[in-house]
């Protein structure tokens, strides 16, 4: 397997290098792309636009040295995708910006707090803990507390996010919960503490990333689950799509799902008249079924299809301490909240990313708003729909 993912994610990156040097001759620099840049609109700082990263992403992979301020443009761009749907040629620059940022990666040129994501999640196989033995102690204990034995047979394997076993615990026992009142057997694996997302969109490790997602689905399929589903993370979804684009997934029996998909599929939805739903990350954008849609009957902010308004901590940006990243994130993400507020008029918003629902909260104290009801999604939907199905 790892021959295979490493040959695909050297194609990757040169398809990217020759594509990236035709799209910096394309851009008009028309300025389209700047309405839809989350941390463009925050800071107004014209190294932090589409344009500019791209011919920083440009220069990188034409084997240049980059400047401080690319290095800048590089590392908070959110890689969220969203400047391609307002470009009128439809250029890619998160495909541009992700193949710069692993190129740097194999440079070691690369913030501190990202290169501690990659080296714990080489030795521990868990973006966030780099003691494999705390990473597994964590997932049973909060595995047994929902009722599920790790290891064991089940039609549905959830891979849960890093989030689940350190800074949310809850996630974990309420999408065993929706998993349950799907009609799934639901299991987790000691072998499974992690679907790769954040190391390889995040700490630019692609190569351990979908290796850490294809060992998931072959777990899945050697406890005899038809499904591997995906948590509450953007990037676990964003790896999985890359995964699929990159032809890795072909010959495997079990499919890749994330719980909301799972939930429209089987009909569940729960009403939630007085909140707003937060559709501006991945999950909305890249979901052709509009899963979020049919499973939360809620307000939408003002942000319409294709939902381009992202969180402002993806790619990366939400862990890095390093100034003048960490600077600008609190600006982006004080910026972020009180935008959603607004769009919102004020309701709780339910929010389906932890990376989403943890930069809405940093920006939520930054606003001096530290109780603003925020929720998590799935850990809403398992209150809603648990209830509704008590007799």
């Amino acid at each position: 397997m790892k021959s295979v993912v490493r040959e695909a994610v050297e194609s990757y990156v040169e398809e990217a290098r020759v594509y990236t040097r035709e799209a910096v001759e394309v851009c008009a620099n028309c300025g389209l792309c700047l309405a839809a840049c989350t941390t463009y609109n925050a800071t107004r700082d014209p190294r932090l636009s589409p344009p500019y990263r791209l011919r920083a992403a440009a220069r990188v992979l034409e084997g240049r040295e980059p400047s401080r301020d690319e290095l800048i443009a590089l590392y908070t761009c959110n890689l969220c995708g969203a400047c391609t749907y307002a470009c009128p040629y439809g250029i890619e620059v998160l495909r541009a910006v992700h193949a710069a940022r692993i190129t740097l990666a194999r440079r070691g040129v690369e913030p501190e707090s990202l290169k501690r994501i990659e080296e714990a999640a080489a030795r521990s196989g868990h973006s966030f803990l780099a003691d494999r033995g705390d990473a597994e102690k964590r997932l049973v204990e909060a595995a047994r507390a929902a009722g599920v034995e790790p290891d064991a047979e089940c039609d549905a394997l959830y891979a849960p996010t890093p989030f689940d076993t350190t800074l949310y615990p809850r996630i974990l026992p309420s999408v065993v919960r929706l998993l349950r009142l799907s009609g799934y057997t639901p299991g987790v694996s000691r072998r499974v503490l992690d679907a790769g997302g954040n190391v390889a969109v995040d700490g630019n490790n692609l190569e351990l990333g979908l290796t850490m997602l294809l060992s998931a689905v072959e777990e899945a399929e050697r406890l005899g689950a038809r499904l591997l589903v995906l948590g509450p993370c953007g990037s676990d979804w964003k790896l999985a799509i890359l995964a699929e684009k990159l032809g890795l997934l072909k010959g495997y029996k079990a499919r890749i799902a994330t719980i909301y998909e799972v939930l429209a599929e089987r009909g569940l939805r729960a009403a939630c008249g007085a909140c707003a739903l937060f559709t501006s990350c991945t999950y909305a954008r890249l979901d052709p079924q509009r899963s979020l849609l049919h499973v939360l009957e809620a307000r939408l902010p003002r942000d319409k299809p294709p939902y381009t308004r992202c969180c402002g901590g993806a790619g990366g940006l939400n862990y890095l301490h390093e100034e003048p990243y960490a600077s600008i994130r609190r600006r982006v993400a004080k910026w972020r909240f009180e935008r959603l507020v607004r769009d919102s008029g004020g309701r709780p918003v339910a929010v389906p990313c932890a990376k989403c629902y943890t930069i809405l909260r940093q920006g939520a104290l930054l606003a001096k708003k530290p109780t603003y009801p925020l929720h998590l999604l799935p850990v809403r939907l398992a209150e809603v729909l648990g209830s509704a199905s008590q007799p």
